[in-house]
């Protein structure tokens, strides 16, 4: 964003970071790292990690990935691979099927580009992103335990990035926020060749979160938070 389109977007919003335009990272007063792929026409699968061919290798045998053109598949048999990632992420707010079904019909324009992974015919997880301005932005993958063993995972954001390498139209990959608190998550993500990338951000936090996230950091030393506090 540049700067000037930088406002609070709730009257009770405690604070927000927003990535800024290269235009105005000098204005920055915060960075927001990102996982980040960015060389989509020369990407080749043989450089993946070795993990990731293996588990590239499995996939392929095993699961049938293919892009979703309707909330169908989804609206039958979404829920339990859904449900069955946010136990075991430990979400805050487990969703009923009924909960469920509105969010996919919510966010399921159509616009987004959606794969999806069956195994023996039945929906083992899917990967849902979409793409800005020539971005595409791996928003949320679910899958359910009991697939994990068959590559799904990594089956299904190749699928994604090799998509995103054919349109023409994509430059770059944005695989979420880096969180150095969950190193194997860092790991896989750096297997499939994605690189941390630390953006210029504008960043407000209101006086009494602020006084606390720097008590925090001085007290423990490296409060996960202290990143997010603006210089």
């Amino acid at each position: 964003m540049r700067a000037a389109e930088v406002r609070r977007p709730t009257h009770f919003c405690w604070g927000f970071r927003a990535a800024l335009a290269e235009e105005d990272a000098h204005l920055a007063n915060a960075s927001l790292p990102v996982h980040l792929l960015d060389d989509l026409p020369h990407f080749d699968e043989r450089e993946l990690s070795r993990n990731r061919k293996s588990d590239l290798r499995k996939c392929e045998d095993r699961v049938e990935v293919q892009r979703l053109t309707s909330p169908a598949l989804l609206l039958e048999q979404g829920y339990e691979p859904f449900r069955s990632a946010q136990r075991r992420l430990g979400y805050a707010r487990e969703l009923s099927e009924a909960q469920y079904r509105a969010r996919v019909l919510r966010r399921t324009d159509w616009r987004r580009l959606i794969f999806a992974g069956l195994i023996g015919g039945f929906l083992g997880g899917y990967l849902d992103s979409y793409a800005i301005q020539g971005v595409l932005y791996l928003e949320e993958l679910f899958v359910a335990s009991e697939a994990l063993r068959s590559g799904i995972g990594t089956g299904l954001y190749v699928a994604a990035i090799r998509a995103a390498a054919r349109s023409g139209s994509i430059h770059t990959i944005c695989n979420g926020i880096h969180r150095p608190e969950r190193p194997t998550l860092t790991h896989f993500k750096e297997g499939l060749g994605f690189r941390v990338v630390a953006l210029p951000a504008l960043a407000r936090i209101r006086a009494p979160l602020r006084t606390y996230l720097k008590a925090d950091k001085h007290s423990s030393g490296c409060s996960r938070f202290a990143r997010v506090v603006p210089r």
